[in-house]
């Protein structure tokens, strides 16, 4: 059955869906860059603390890392930004949804009987954006 409405509401369901959904991918950006930049100082302090190659050891690794590696905005001041971040936020492991699991080493996260807290708030975050758009469309 074909769905009946005026112009007007149909500009406003259309702007309403544009703005929620545009704004959740913002959010989801936002998350994955924040998760990006502390994996990535996890990484680079793990490798400053365990790695084997201590001749690139200090600032000189953040500028190795930086010319060897093709991802955008990660210069050695970022670098050395994102090994601060994972530094100061140590509690962020906690929110590392299943997506990001593959992304690290094995014996670094929780043992499988463990993993299922991981991802729950992500989870819930979609099944609620799923309700919020089932809704617009219901109140057409």
């Amino acid at each position: 059955m074909p769905i009946q409405m005026n112009f007007e509401k149909l500009i406003f369901r259309i702007q309403q869906t544009s703005d929620y959904l545009q704004q959740s991918a913002v959010k989801a950006v936002n998350r994955h860059l924040t998760f990006r930049n502390w994996i990535t100082g996890f990484y680079i302090v793990e490798f400053e603390q365990h790695g084997s190659d201590r001749a690139e050891y200090g600032a000189k690794l953040l500028e190795n890392i930086a010319k060897n590696i093709n991802a955008k905005g990660l210069t050695a001041p970022e670098l050395s930004r994102c090994r601060q971040f994972y530094y100061t936020y140590p509690q962020i492991l906690g929110l590392i949804t299943q997506e990001f699991v593959n992304v690290f080493p094995n014996d670094f996260l929780p043992k499988s009987d463990e993993k299922s807290i991981l991802g729950s708030a992500t989870q819930k975050v979609e099944n609620e954006d799923l309700k919020h758009i089932s809704t617009i469309f219901q109140n057409i």
